[in-house]
């Protein structure tokens, strides 16, 4: 009846090359899509901290601008000129990053808990200048990172 003279369909030999090719694109997209992911929770632990050191400093570049002087302050308490007075209390808990244990302080404007996930926060002042260094440690992923901002205190700039 019919009789095609000219047959092609997959071969054993090509289907085999297409496998091979797909299963190297799936392996590709699988490792991109796992190192996309890690470095997404590596971000989102990041951008925690980052909130905590923010959140600290949306307060205290605040009170820090509407006093006019500081009154007291040691390495870790500060009382300024307009009633508000900042300080850092350690807390017996410790926690784990990875192998590392850390301690954790807690930092509190007037009697209000503001965070409680730092590693340290230190106050120096400059009583001559008028200015002030913060200095904030935080744990991430066994490293301690540090932050040092200078402050001037009062509006003077």
């Amino acid at each position: 009846m019919f009789q095609f003279k000219n047959q092609k369909g997959v071969t054993l030999t090509t289907l085999t090359i297409y496998i091979i090719v797909s299963t190297i694109l799936l392996g590709t997209l699988a490792f991109i899509n796992i190192n996309f992911m890690s470095e997404l929770g590596v971000l989102t632990k990041k951008a925690r901290l980052s909130d905590e050191v923010l959140k600290f400093y949306s307060f205290f570049v605040n009170d820090v601008k509407s006093a006019n002087g500081i009154l007291e302050f040691s390495d870790s308490y500060i009382r300024f000129d307009n009633g508000v007075e900042y300080s850092i209390r350690y807390t017996s808990n410790q926690r784990k990053s990875g192998n590392q244990t850390y301690e954790i302080y807690e930092v509190y404007r007037k009697d209000a808990l503001i965070t409680d996930k730092l590693s340290g926060v230190f106050f120096t002042y400059n009583a001559e200048e008028g200015f002030l260094k913060v200095k904030i440690s935080a744990m991430d992923k066994d490293v301690l990172e540090t932050n040092e901002q200078y402050f001037k205190v009062g509006r003077g700039y």
